[in-house]
């Protein structure tokens, strides 16, 4: 009888040890508080064939990292499925009205400081992983990073953020950004995209079409 008690004892043990294991996301940077990556992480589950990602979850750290500048700024990570072949382009999704502070204020993960110009936060993201390979950029007051622009910002009304990603994401890939505000799990549902907001996306893919068609062009001369 004790050896049950024993056994079930050392089960729960065990079971208690998964459920408080730390779920971290090494697809950020070490940004400030946030010492182990992003905070939220989407996951996109599938694609359409333009790249526009068409359904995705949403996950937070565990545990929750919270803002990594105290209270206005999130770092999120966004991870393509490893079954996904298409690649991702393209993604859409609204915030909750009443989500704290919006405004982008230029306290972006990719805020710089000092001459020649640092991080301002410490840990903080290289040069090379923000826009530009620099600091203090000028896209979303240092918000974006190096592989991620917002085309269709609007500051005041985030109903249907667009994020474009310069290097469409394969199969298992990720890449990441930073939003003003301490934004939730929960806030983050997905939009469809509007029509201006496509023709934007192909303008995009059009671009990237045409410089892998002169790069093997350029090859095929060589």
């Amino acid at each position: 009888m004790k050896s049950y008690a024993v056994i079930g004892g050392i089960l729960v043990c065990a079971a208690l040890h998964v459920v408080a294991s730390p779920v971290n996301f090494s697809e950020c940077p070490a940004v400030g508080l946030d010492t182990s990556g992003c905070e939220i992480l989407i996951t996109v589950t599938a694609t359409n064939g333009s790249g526009i990602a068409t359904a995705f979850t949403v996950t937070t750290s565990s545990p929750d990292q919270g803002s990594y500048d105290g209270g206005d700024g999130t770092l999120i990570g966004i991870l393509n499925s490893p079954s996904d072949t298409g690649g991702v382009f393209n993604l859409s999704f609204a915030i909750a009205p009443g989500t704290g502070s919006l405004d982008f204020d230029m306290h972006g993960a990719c805020l710089g400081t000092g001459s020649p110009l640092e991080s301002a936060y410490s840990p903080g993201p290289t040069a090379a992983q923000c826009l530009g390979g620099k600091y203090w950029t000028t896209d979303a007051m240092d918000y974006a990073s190096a592989n991620v622009t917002f085309p269709d910002l609007n500051s005041n009304d985030l109903a249907d953020l667009i994020v474009n990603i310069g290097s469409p994401l394969g199969p298992g890939q990720s890449t990441w950004f930073s939003l003003p505000g301490d934004i939730t799990a929960s806030q983050i549902t997905a939009v469809t995209p509007e029509p201006t907001s496509l023709v934007l996306v192909g303008i995009g893919l059009s671009a990237l079409f045409m410089r892998r068609r002169k790069v093997s062009v350029k090859r095929t001369i060589g």
